[in-house]
Protein backbone atom coordinates (compact mmCIF):
# COMPACT_ATOMS: atom_id res chain seq x y z
CA UNK A 1 0.00 0.00 0.00
CA UNK A 2 2.52 2.37 0.62
CA UNK A 3 4.68 1.48 -2.34
CA UNK A 4 1.28 2.33 -4.28
CA UNK A 5 0.83 5.26 -2.33
CA UNK A 6 4.46 6.66 -3.13
CA UNK A 7 4.04 5.89 -6.96
CA UNK A 8 1.07 7.72 -7.05
CA UNK A 9 2.40 10.63 -5.67
CA UNK A 10 5.22 10.35 -8.30
CA UNK A 11 2.93 9.97 -10.82
CA UNK A 12 1.05 13.29 -9.85
CA UNK A 13 4.66 15.28 -9.84
CA UNK A 14 5.14 14.43 -13.17
CA UNK A 15 1.91 15.11 -14.46
CA UNK A 16 2.09 18.50 -12.76
CA UNK A 17 5.88 19.28 -13.99
CA UNK A 18 4.89 18.66 -17.28
CA UNK A 19 1.92 20.62 -17.49
CA UNK A 20 3.88 23.12 -15.90
CA UNK A 21 6.48 22.95 -18.28
CA UNK A 22 3.05 23.27 -21.05
CA UNK A 23 1.98 26.61 -19.66
CA UNK A 24 5.21 28.23 -19.23
CA UNK A 25 6.09 27.14 -23.21
CA UNK A 26 2.48 28.42 -24.59
CA UNK A 27 4.20 31.69 -22.44
CA UNK A 28 7.43 31.53 -24.37
CA UNK A 29 5.97 31.17 -27.48
CA UNK A 30 3.96 34.50 -27.12
CA UNK A 31 6.47 36.20 -25.72
CA UNK A 32 5.13 36.81 -22.45
CA UNK A 33 8.57 35.97 -20.42
CA UNK A 34 7.73 36.51 -16.56
CA UNK A 35 5.17 34.65 -16.65
CA UNK A 36 7.43 31.18 -18.80
CA UNK A 37 10.09 32.13 -16.05
CA UNK A 38 6.87 31.85 -13.48
CA UNK A 39 6.18 28.51 -14.94
CA UNK A 40 9.42 26.58 -15.65
CA UNK A 41 11.01 27.39 -12.31
CA UNK A 42 8.29 25.13 -11.24
CA UNK A 43 9.37 22.67 -13.53
CA UNK A 44 11.59 21.29 -10.58
CA UNK A 45 14.19 19.37 -11.51
CA UNK A 46 12.91 18.24 -14.79
CA UNK A 47 15.22 21.05 -16.80
CA UNK A 48 16.68 19.77 -20.02
CA UNK A 49 19.36 21.81 -22.21
CA UNK A 50 16.25 22.89 -24.40
CA UNK A 51 14.50 24.02 -21.00
CA UNK A 52 17.25 26.16 -20.11
CA UNK A 53 18.21 27.40 -23.14
CA UNK A 54 14.44 29.06 -23.21
CA UNK A 55 14.82 30.15 -19.31
CA UNK A 56 17.96 31.88 -20.53
CA UNK A 57 16.44 33.67 -23.70
CA UNK A 58 13.41 34.57 -21.66
CA UNK A 59 15.98 36.42 -18.68
CA UNK A 60 17.39 37.82 -22.00
CA UNK A 61 14.56 39.23 -23.54
CA UNK A 62 13.62 40.75 -20.29
CA UNK A 63 17.54 42.35 -19.88
CA UNK A 64 18.92 40.60 -17.03
CA UNK A 65 21.66 39.14 -19.29
CA UNK A 66 23.26 37.70 -16.34
CA UNK A 67 21.06 35.05 -15.71
CA UNK A 68 20.79 34.95 -18.97
CA UNK A 69 24.39 33.87 -19.87
CA UNK A 70 23.75 31.81 -16.36
CA UNK A 71 21.21 29.85 -18.00
CA UNK A 72 22.63 29.84 -21.25
CA UNK A 73 25.92 28.01 -19.66
CA UNK A 74 23.45 25.65 -17.81
CA UNK A 75 21.75 24.67 -21.79
CA UNK A 76 25.35 24.21 -23.17
CA UNK A 77 26.28 22.07 -20.41
CA UNK A 78 23.77 19.63 -20.69
CA UNK A 79 23.69 19.10 -24.49
CA UNK A 80 21.89 21.98 -25.80
CA UNK A 81 24.83 23.22 -28.30
CA UNK A 82 23.69 25.08 -31.33
CA UNK A 83 24.46 28.50 -32.57
CA UNK A 84 21.48 30.25 -31.23
CA UNK A 85 22.65 29.58 -27.32
CA UNK A 86 25.78 30.52 -28.30
CA UNK A 87 25.31 33.74 -30.39
CA UNK A 88 22.86 34.86 -27.88
CA UNK A 89 25.29 34.28 -24.88
CA UNK A 90 27.97 36.11 -27.20
CA UNK A 91 25.04 38.97 -27.48
CA UNK A 92 24.99 38.99 -23.44
CA UNK A 93 28.58 38.97 -22.73
CA UNK A 94 28.58 42.23 -25.18
CA UNK A 95 26.36 43.94 -23.61
CA UNK A 96 28.53 43.88 -20.33
CA UNK A 97 31.42 44.49 -21.69
CA UNK A 98 33.10 41.23 -21.70
CA UNK A 99 34.05 41.27 -25.32
CA UNK A 100 36.66 38.42 -25.54
CA UNK A 101 33.74 36.36 -24.61
CA UNK A 102 31.55 37.63 -26.96
CA UNK A 103 33.98 37.43 -29.60
CA UNK A 104 34.42 33.33 -28.77
CA UNK A 105 30.91 32.75 -28.38
CA UNK A 106 30.37 34.36 -32.16
CA UNK A 107 33.07 32.75 -33.44
CA UNK A 108 31.86 29.20 -32.04
CA UNK A 109 28.43 30.07 -33.17
CA UNK A 110 29.34 30.50 -36.69
CA UNK A 111 30.89 26.13 -36.43
CA UNK A 112 27.48 25.18 -36.14
CA UNK A 113 26.22 27.86 -39.07
CA UNK A 114 29.36 29.17 -41.31
CA UNK A 115 27.73 31.95 -43.17
CA UNK A 116 25.14 33.10 -40.54
CA UNK A 117 24.98 36.73 -41.65
CA UNK A 118 23.78 37.87 -38.60
CA UNK A 119 26.44 35.87 -36.29
CA UNK A 120 29.15 37.54 -38.49
CA UNK A 121 27.84 41.22 -38.13
CA UNK A 122 27.76 40.84 -34.45
CA UNK A 123 31.46 39.91 -34.16
CA UNK A 124 31.77 43.16 -36.02
CA UNK A 125 29.18 44.95 -33.65
CA UNK A 126 32.01 43.87 -30.37
CA UNK A 127 34.76 45.30 -32.30
CA UNK A 128 32.92 48.35 -32.89
CA UNK A 129 31.84 48.73 -29.44
CA UNK A 130 36.08 48.76 -28.50
CA UNK A 131 36.65 51.46 -31.27
CA UNK A 132 38.63 48.70 -33.87
CA UNK A 133 36.62 50.05 -36.60
CA UNK A 134 39.02 48.32 -39.13
CA UNK A 135 38.33 45.13 -38.04
CA UNK A 136 34.56 45.56 -37.56
CA UNK A 137 34.37 46.79 -41.42
CA UNK A 138 35.54 43.65 -42.51
CA UNK A 139 33.23 41.79 -40.69
CA UNK A 140 29.81 43.90 -41.66
CA UNK A 141 31.37 43.38 -45.47
CA UNK A 142 31.57 39.91 -44.90
CA UNK A 143 28.10 40.17 -43.68
CA UNK A 144 27.10 42.02 -46.29
CA UNK A 145 28.42 39.82 -49.01
CA UNK A 146 25.95 37.14 -47.81
CA UNK A 147 22.94 39.60 -48.03
CA UNK A 148 23.45 41.95 -49.24
CA UNK A 149 20.35 43.73 -48.02
CA UNK A 150 20.93 42.78 -44.84
CA UNK A 151 20.02 46.33 -43.36
CA UNK A 152 21.78 46.16 -40.06
CA UNK A 153 24.91 45.43 -41.12
CA UNK A 154 24.36 48.43 -43.74
CA UNK A 155 24.24 50.76 -40.92
CA UNK A 156 27.19 49.41 -38.69
CA UNK A 157 29.34 49.82 -41.93
CA UNK A 158 27.95 53.19 -42.08
CA UNK A 159 28.85 53.82 -38.56
CA UNK A 160 32.18 52.38 -38.47
CA UNK A 161 33.19 54.17 -41.76
CA UNK A 162 32.03 57.90 -40.36
CA UNK A 163 34.21 56.77 -37.41
CA UNK A 164 37.19 56.49 -39.60
CA UNK A 165 36.37 59.76 -41.37
CA UNK A 166 35.32 58.22 -44.13
CA UNK A 167 32.19 59.85 -44.64
CA UNK A 168 31.63 59.63 -48.45
CA UNK A 169 31.32 55.55 -48.14
CA UNK A 170 29.64 55.98 -45.00
CA UNK A 171 26.93 58.01 -46.65
CA UNK A 172 27.05 55.39 -49.44
CA UNK A 173 26.23 52.40 -46.86
CA UNK A 174 23.58 54.47 -45.62
CA UNK A 175 22.28 55.39 -48.81
CA UNK A 176 22.37 51.37 -49.77
CA UNK A 177 20.75 50.42 -46.71
CA UNK A 178 17.32 52.95 -47.17
CA UNK A 179 16.77 51.83 -50.62
CA UNK A 180 15.82 48.40 -48.82
CA UNK A 181 14.22 50.52 -45.58
CA UNK A 182 13.03 54.00 -46.86
CA UNK A 183 11.42 55.02 -43.48
CA UNK A 184 13.86 54.06 -41.30
CA UNK A 185 14.69 57.80 -38.96
CA UNK A 186 18.22 56.63 -37.50
CA UNK A 187 19.27 55.82 -41.29
CA UNK A 188 18.46 59.34 -41.74
CA UNK A 189 20.14 60.89 -38.86
CA UNK A 190 23.36 58.98 -39.25
CA UNK A 191 23.21 59.76 -42.77
CA UNK A 192 22.58 63.45 -42.03
CA UNK A 193 25.52 63.58 -39.45
CA UNK A 194 28.23 62.38 -42.46
CA UNK A 195 26.79 64.96 -44.75
CA UNK A 196 27.36 67.54 -42.22
CA UNK A 197 30.43 66.41 -41.31
CA UNK A 198 31.38 66.69 -44.91
CA UNK A 199 30.23 70.73 -44.30
CA UNK A 200 26.89 69.47 -46.89
CA UNK A 201 24.33 70.96 -44.49
CA UNK A 202 21.73 72.14 -46.68
CA UNK A 203 21.56 68.11 -47.86
CA UNK A 204 22.22 67.10 -43.88
CA UNK A 205 19.12 68.96 -42.80
CA UNK A 206 16.92 67.37 -45.00
CA UNK A 207 17.60 63.42 -43.51
CA UNK A 208 17.30 65.33 -40.28
CA UNK A 209 13.87 66.53 -41.53
CA UNK A 210 12.77 63.29 -42.69
CA UNK A 211 14.38 61.35 -39.32
CA UNK A 212 12.00 63.67 -37.04
CA UNK A 213 9.27 63.63 -39.71
CA UNK A 214 9.29 60.08 -39.24
CA UNK A 215 9.89 59.46 -35.52
CA UNK A 216 9.15 63.27 -34.26
CA UNK A 217 10.09 62.26 -30.69
CA UNK A 218 13.44 61.06 -32.36
CA UNK A 219 15.43 63.50 -29.32
CA UNK A 220 19.28 62.22 -31.42
CA UNK A 221 18.15 63.74 -34.32
CA UNK A 222 16.65 66.67 -32.81
CA UNK A 223 20.15 67.43 -30.93
CA UNK A 224 22.18 66.89 -34.25
CA UNK A 225 20.56 68.92 -36.46
CA UNK A 226 20.31 71.52 -33.50
CA UNK A 227 23.88 70.97 -33.33
CA UNK A 228 24.95 71.48 -37.07
CA UNK A 229 22.45 74.59 -37.46
CA UNK A 230 24.62 75.65 -34.75
CA UNK A 231 27.70 75.38 -36.92
CA UNK A 232 25.78 76.52 -40.16
CA UNK A 233 25.32 79.80 -37.82
CA UNK A 234 21.45 79.30 -37.39
CA UNK A 235 22.19 79.93 -33.66
CA UNK A 236 18.14 80.76 -33.58
CA UNK A 237 16.76 77.11 -35.26
CA UNK A 238 19.63 75.33 -33.80
CA UNK A 239 18.84 76.56 -30.12
CA UNK A 240 15.08 75.22 -30.92
CA UNK A 241 16.19 72.28 -31.67
CA UNK A 242 18.76 71.63 -28.86
CA UNK A 243 15.99 72.84 -26.55
CA UNK A 244 13.52 70.29 -27.77
CA UNK A 245 16.27 67.47 -27.84
CA UNK A 246 16.74 68.24 -23.94
CA UNK A 247 13.03 68.21 -23.28
CA UNK A 248 13.28 64.53 -24.66
CA UNK A 249 16.02 63.21 -22.26
CA UNK A 250 19.56 64.21 -24.22
CA UNK A 251 22.06 66.06 -22.21
CA UNK A 252 23.22 69.24 -23.20
CA UNK A 253 26.50 70.11 -22.61
CA UNK A 254 27.34 73.69 -20.39
CA UNK A 255 28.34 75.57 -23.67
CA UNK A 256 25.54 75.04 -25.55
CA UNK A 257 23.06 75.95 -22.61
CA UNK A 258 25.06 79.01 -22.35
CA UNK A 259 24.40 79.59 -26.16
CA UNK A 260 21.03 79.15 -26.04
CA UNK A 261 19.60 80.73 -22.40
Amino acid sequence: MRYLSFLLLLITISCSTDNFIEQADIFYEKEQYDSALHYYKKAGKKKTGELFSKIAHSYENLGDVDEAIKYYTLAISNGSKSEFEYNNRGACYRIIGEYDNAIEDYRTALNYSEENPIIINNIGYAYQDQGKHEKAIGFFKRAIDLDPNYVTALDNLGFSLDELDQHTEAIEAYSIALRFSPNDPQLYNNRGCSYAKLANYEIAFKDFDRAIELDNSYALAFLNRGTYKLAANKKADGCSDLLIAQSLGEQLTTEELQMCN
